[in-house]
């Protein structure tokens, strides 16, 4: 895959502060029960983790104006921030605030980096230079928890806290470095494509009901699975295995998916990114052994793999000149409105009804989705 400096240096202010926002995710939950909180601290300092990106249409508008390093600089102080606050005042109540600033440093480097990756990308590239943006993306998924573990058992919270601080901190330094590599990009003055413009593009609903069930999918999987390996008496490693499968899966797929969207499309290979992780869902129930659940995670992380990077392609490409940054902050949107909705109605499911039913039911809704998408 032949790598853009440009798109590698957009990339990269995602890639090295957000090592640190992934390993807190796995930090905070934990340092909670360290400190003698409950679990519904913990599910709630989570929900507000995801507060802020729920204004992400309305950053995606702002960047425009104001410009992308701007927008971003304040996202890496409200991450290094995060980390920092519960280094310095160990407590609860503190960690409330490190989720709100940790989810506002999503809501500030998300958006502008997808946007600029499409923005700085020639039309015959765009499938590529997003291809390995969402490489990068899922390696940070790998390696955040990886070393949340291992910092907390080596540097204590306190000290893990402090090294992921350091990590999202070092965006503003990464920043020094714009004007190499990125070049001026004109701000947006006068009327711009509003809310419901943006919604009136042919087919951009479809992208963001794609983008929000697909999060479902993501969420979800990496939810019941353990749940549904422990009752089946799998070993913690086990579990992890089937767990790591799933995003190596997803990486390798990203390999190939330039060459797959020059030959099919965004729509059709969307359409079977659907069908596969839907497929994934259906047949999990219906196995009980290691080696086959672990082909269902490779199946999983082929689909959702391909479907991830596809969507944030579509909806650049879909969007109206001047207002890209809009369009990924409602991709955004989309995707943190069913971060919050899913749980909560899809955890009671489980609790009445088993982790089967919910896990067909899910799979149902993917591959009626993707049949449509499939149908055009």
């Amino acid at each position: 895959m032949r790598i853009s400096p440009r798109v590698l240096y957009i990339s990269s202010l995602l890639f090295v502060p957000f090592i640190g926002i992934m390993a807190s995710r796995v930090a905070f939950p934990l340092y909670v029960l360290e400190l003698g909180g409950s679990a519904l601290d913990a599910g709630l300092i989570s929900a507000v983790n995801h507060m802020p990106t729920l204004a992400s249409y309305n950053v995606g508008v702002i960047q425009a104006r104001f410009g992308y390093r701007r927008v971003m600089a304040l996202g890496a102080i409200a991450g290094g921030l995060s980390m920092l606050l519960p280094w310095f005042f160990p407590g609860i109540g503190m960690l409330y605030l490190a989720a709100l600033l940790s989810g506002t440093w999503t809501l500030c480097v998300l958006p502008p980096t997808q946007s600029l990756v499409g923005m700085l990308s020639e039309p015959t590239d765009v499938a590529r230079n997003f291809s390995l943006y969402n490489i990068l993306a899922w390696l940070t998924g790998f390696l955040g928890p990886l070393l949340a573990g291992y910092g907390i058992e080596g540097a204590g919270y306190a000290g893990a806290f402090l090294l992921f601080g350091i990590a999202a901190l070092a965006t503003l330094c990464l920043l020094g470095l714009w004007k190499r590599f990125v070049p001026e990009l004109p701000r947006t003055e006068g009327p711009r494509p509003g809310l419901r413009a943006t919604l009136a593009v042919p087919r951009m609903l479809g992208v963001l009901l794609a983008t929000g069930v697909l999060q479902v999918g993501l969420d979800m999987y990496g939810f019941f699975l353990p749940i549904y390996g422990h009752g089946l008496g799998f070993s913690p490693s086990e579990i992890g295995i089937l767990v790591s499968v799933a995003s190596v899966s997803a990486i390798g797929v990203c390999f190939v998916l330039p060459r797959l969207v020059a030959r099919y499309g965004e729509a059709r290979l969307l359409a079977a990114s659907l069908l596969l992780t839907g497929a994934s869902f259906a047949l999990l129930p219906a196995f009980q052994g290691f080696w086959t659940i672990l082909a269902v995670s490779v199946l999983y992380g082929l689909g959702i793999g391909g479907g991830q990077p596809l969507t944030t392609m579509l909806t650049f490409r879909r969007a109206q000149k001047g207002a890209e940054g809009a369009a990924m902050g409602l991709r955004l949107l989309a995707s943190s409105l069913t971060k919050v909705a899913a749980p909560a109605l899809l955890g009671p499911a489980a609790s009445a009804l088993g982790i089967a039913p919910v896990l067909l039911g899910i799979g149902a809704l993917m591959a009626a989705l993707g049949w449509r998408w499939k149908s055009g």
